[in-house]
């Protein structure tokens, strides 16, 4: 068994065979942190947001307007879009007509998803079907 100081100052005692792989020669603390690190970088996050879910828009099997992020509001009787991005849901209005919904939530992509995407090396792919 080795004395091995952690980057974070703490004292850990390993094994040989462990001293050169990064995650194990480390204290179990900043192995943890370490691990959910490599974890999210391999499901596709990118500054917080998964890029390959906002590459695919496919509704849910919870979506009944059959559009993401449209839905009806049956209280106000309108359509309303909405987009979450970054942590945080925004909306962008009511709508009597569904298309305007639509084409609301639309512009929202381009302008949130689009411009993260270019600056990460993605494309938007925009679909045709409303």
């Amino acid at each position: 068994m080795w004395e091995c100081r952690c980057e974070c100052g703490a004292i850990t005692y390993k094994a040989t065979d462990t001293l050169t792989n990064p995650d194990k020669s480390m204290c179990n603390e900043c192995a943890g942190k370490y691990s959910a690190g490599i974890a999210r970088q391999s499901a596709g996050f990118v500054g917080g947001t998964q890029i390959t879910k906002i590459m695919d828009m496919t509704p849910t099997a919870a979506n009944t307007s059959g559009v993401r992020g449209v839905y009806y509001e049956k209280r106000s009787s309108k359509w309303r879009a909405r987009l979450k991005f970054k942590g945080k849901t925004m909306s962008f209005g009511s709508f009597a007509r569904f298309e305007d919904a639509v084409l609301a939530r639309k512009k929202a992509e381009k302008i949130y998803f689009g411009e993260f995407l270019e600056e990460n090396g993605f494309e938007l792919k925009v679909s045709e079907k409303q």
